[in-house]
């Protein structure tokens, strides 16, 4: 990876979170817990919706044997995450 790459990454994340953090509904979401917790809850709704039908054409067994092997990994990662 070139060694520019992650200032480069930093400065366009700070860019375009200026630019539509200083919009209004930006402003009245951040302002408002409730709004913060409905807008997170509808996008993970929709994640697990795309996940959902991103994995229907898959055997029951095999979905079951996929979410066992995530939540090994995930559970792997956590552990390893107060290092």
């Amino acid at each position: 990876m070139h060694e520019h790459a992650p200032k480069f990454v930093d400065k366009a994340t700070d860019h375009v979170t200026n630019i539509i953090g200083n919009t209004a509904p930006v402003r009245a979401i951040r302002k408002s817990h409730v709004l913060s917790a409905v807008l997170g809850a509808v996008g993970f709704a929709l994640f697990i919706d795309g996940i959902l039908k991103l994995f229907a054409t898959f055997p029951a067994w095999g979905s079951l044997l996929l979410g066992f092997l995530m939540m090994c990994a995930t559970g792997l990662l956590l552990k390893n995450l107060g290092r």
